[in-house]
């Protein structure tokens, strides 16, 4: 199963300390729990929680089917995905 996720790419080794590393964690275990891999991460940080998930610059383009297939997109919760 390959899933997109809308959360911060993770780094190597590093101990959650901030919302999005804590985020980017519950995505990773909600992702490993279903047997899926990460195929891309997909990051709106920048991007105003207003804005039409459609149109956000990166998960945008998985979500009007311009990045190719894939299973399902994951997120920390519901508000990340629009």
């Amino acid at each position: 199963m390959a899933v997109v996720v809308d959360a911060p790419s993770p780094p190597p080794d590093v101990r959650p300390t901030s919302s999005s590393e804590r985020q980017r964690d519950k995505v990773l275990a909600v992702v490993d729990s279903i047997g899926g891999h990460v195929m891309a991460w997909a990051d709106d940080w920048e991007v105003s929680g207003a804005t039409d998930p459609m149109t956000c610059p990166r998960p945008g383009l998985w979500l009007r089917g311009e990045r190719g297939p894939y299973d399902g997109i994951a997120g920390a919760a519901v508000d990340r995905l629009g």
